[in-house]
């Protein structure tokens, strides 16, 4: 690129340091024994617009980029770490008859739970003497099948408000039906139309929705019970599962009782 003489206007190549035309020296006494490689003052001024307006643009387009970049960094972060960092769904001691699975026997159920559903993390498991009887407490990743999309916002409220739950309940029952299929698509629902209800937590006061079903798996038929909580986002779910046919009434009221977040 040419530099213009300031005081002949004659047209020099950067490395001249005195003008071909009038002789002068090219550079301002301010840019004195500055390297020819550097740029003076009058020669931002012989660049044409076209070029500083298009190194402007790169520059914007950079910050913004970066911007952009750290913003989706930042919230990618905050979801896996609210994802990770969670409340932890507990219960205090255990219904009557029953004990805490812990060790290998866990490790396979937990493997199993997330096969059988995928996204879903197995945090407690509990079985009766008779092994018929199980309570599954878990937390989930997956949204499809939990309800999420029915309502006007969206899904479940978090809510501590029970009449707030019912009527999201009594508002979105059908739908409720059909996602209860999807999500148990794989197993055939048998018997009576299946009892939805809102429900409130004794210790911790968050509502969720409590459903009641028989399912068909090959030759066996078992009730479940599945109590459903939602907070920060995350689907929490209480399950017993009955392989005897026979209610969970008394381990229901268990876990509404003594279920709580830490």
């Amino acid at each position: 690129m040419p530099i213009l003489c300031p005081h002949c206007g004659a047209e020099n190549d950067l490395s001249n340091e005195s003008c071909i035309g009038c002789s002068e020296e090219l550079y301002a006494s301010e840019n004195e024994g500055c390297p020819s490689t550097c740029y003076p003052d009058n020669v931002l001024y012989s660049m044409k617009r076209g070029s500083i307006n298009w190194s402007a643009w790169k520059i914007i387009c950079l910050i913004l980029a970066i911007i952009v970049c750290i913003f989706t960094s930042v919230m990618v972060g905050y979801g896996i770490f609210r994802y990770i960092a969670h409340p932890q769904l507990k219960m205090i001691g255990t219904p009557d008859g029953y004990e805490q699975v812990v060790g290998r026997q866990f490790d396979e159920e937990a493997e199993a739970a997330k096969q059988e559903e995928p996204g879903l993390s197995l945090d407690a498991f509990y079985l009766d003497s008779s092994g018929y009887r199980q309570i599954f407490i878990a937390h989930t990743s997956s949204k499809i099948a939990y309800f999420y999309g029915l309502g006007e916002n969206g899904g479940p409220p978090e809510t501590r408000n029970l009449r707030e739950m019912k009527r999201f309940v009594m508002d979105n029952r059908k739908d409720i039906e059909e996602a209860m299929q999807e999500m148990y698509a794989e197993f055939s629902i048998v018997g009576e139309t299946p009892r939805i209800e809102a429900f409130q937590l004794e210790r911790s006061g968050f509502c969720g929705i409590h459903f009641t079903h028989k399912i068909q798996r090959e030759e066996d038929v078992f009730v479940q019970d599945r109590l459903l909580i939602f907070r920060d986002g995350i689907p929490y779910a209480a399950t017993v599962q009955n392989q005897l046919g026979e209610v969970n009434d008394d381990e229901v009221e268990y876990l509404i009782e003594n279920l709580y977040f830490e």
